[in-house]
């Protein structure tokens, strides 16, 4: 079992679950749609030497079987060792009416059984199921590994994206401020008013008195919708003007990547915050009173991709995205940092890269699971033909015996 860590007791609790109840359905399809390895891993044994599982015979109605992912069939056989094979066709014959015909003729033939000592039959019987049942612990176990290991990797990610939202936010929210106070601090100097005083750290919006038609009101409305504010004061005439452009950006090979990431930079604030992509453009509407940059990162698999534009106008640019070394990447990045005062990019890269492997984990989960579903039945029909080779090889520990007393 894995050992689960910094999860909490009803997060690792869930995960089990899912893994259980997975294995619950896997176990479930093995005993009903195709033939559990578990079964012939178990048979393929030196024990059932002597038998008529031991047969060419037998071989030849185990090629069936698997065609027909039949646990059941194969059952059949290994549950009456002490019967002659024909009888047993007779009895497959009648359980199965997709191979009736082939079983009939099997059963033609007329074999008889192999002799073993009394009540040995019953003992294989026991055997069998005993092993059986240790194979499939084995492999269901192993799942459970594979499968725990996949769901504490998720948590993981879920974890790392949770943090990088909330980075996201407190960014946002630390540059909504700052800008605020910025244009309330050039309205009132507009309008000849004594400095604005500071933003208190819980002001809030929006502002739905409509009795309140001061400048802070209309400064507050103009930077959370990010449009042009154009104010006249009542009392003395004079105006007040917030401007807001949009800048947008096209990628001319914006297609060729896996992901493109574009941030908008406030030169004036040590903070950045992420372009929205509308159509064909990344774009955001800048505040004329901001100096802004706009930067770019993109990977191919795992090539990495730059490129920024400085001193960024309210103006529609259009650029080709050049590939970076990933050292040279993160020497331009913290440079970005070393400017601001704060390692936001380092943090940043780190949760790109740390999501560009999430989604390599995923997607070769997902592409695993999904191949597994489609080719299981033939997987575990070819598992008969290493059967057949191992019987032919010399390393075979199992002696294949004749009938004796046939007919």
């Amino acid at each position: 079992s894995v050992s689960y860590t910094n999860l909490n007791a009803a997060d690792e609790k869930r995960i089990r679950a899912e893994v259980a109840e997975y294995n619950r359905k896997l176990a479930k399809r093995l005993k009903t749609e195709l033939i559990d390895p578990a079964k012939i891993k178990a048979i393929w044994n030196t024990q059932f030497n002597n038998t008529i599982l031991a047969t060419k015979a037998f071989e030849e109605r185990l090629k069936l079987i698997f065609l027909l992912h039949s646990s059941e069939l194969l059952e059949l056989y290994v549950n009456n060792l002490d019967k002659p094979i024909y009888a047993i066709d007779s009895m497959a014959a009648a359980k199965q009416p997709l191979a009736k015909k082939e079983f009939l003729q099997f059963a033609a033939q007329r074999l008889g059984r192999v002799k073993i000592e009394d009540g040995k039959a019953a003992i294989l019987r026991e055997y069998y199921q005993k092993q059986e049942a240790e194979y499939r612990a084995v492999i269901l176990k192993a799942n459970a590994i594979y499968e725990e290991m996949h769901a504490e990797a998720k948590q993981k990610a879920d974890k790392i994206n949770s943090d990088r939202n909330k980075a996201a936010n407190d960014m946002a929210s630390e540059t909504f401020m700052n800008e605020l106070q910025m244009n309330m601090k050039e309205a009132y100097r507009q309008l000849g008013y004594q400095p604005a005083p500071p933003m208190p750290s819980n002001y809030t919006f929006p502002v739905r008195n409509t009795g309140w038609f001061n400048v802070d009101k209309y400064v507050l409305e103009s930077t959370v919708s990010r449009t042009t504010m154009d104010y006249t004061d009542p009392l003395t005439g004079k105006t007040a003007i917030i401007r807001y452009d949009s800048i947008k950006v096209s990628v001319t090979n914006d297609e060729e990547f896996d992901k493109t990431i574009a941030y908008i930079i406030p030169n004036n604030f040590s903070t950045y915050l992420l372009m929205q992509k509308e159509n064909e453009h990344y774009a955001y509407s800048c505040n004329q009173l901001i100096d802004y940059s706009v930067l770019f990162i993109a990977y191919k698999d795992d090539q990495a991709y730059y490129q920024k534009i400085d001193s960024a106008k309210a103006l529609t640019y259009e650029i080709t995205l050049q590939s970076t070394s990933q050292t040279e990447l993160e020497m331009k990045l913290s440079l970005l940092d070393k400017k601001s005062g704060k390692p936001n990019f380092k943090r940043e890269l780190d949760f790109i890269l740390s999501e560009q492997q999430e989604q390599k984990r995923k997607k070769a989960y997902q592409a695993n699971r999904a191949l597994m579903g489609e080719l299981a039945p033939c997987i575990f029909s070819l598992f008969f033909e290493g059967v057949q080779s191992w019987g032919e090889s010399e390393k075979n520990p199992r002696e294949t015996e004749e009938f004796e007393g046939l007919n």
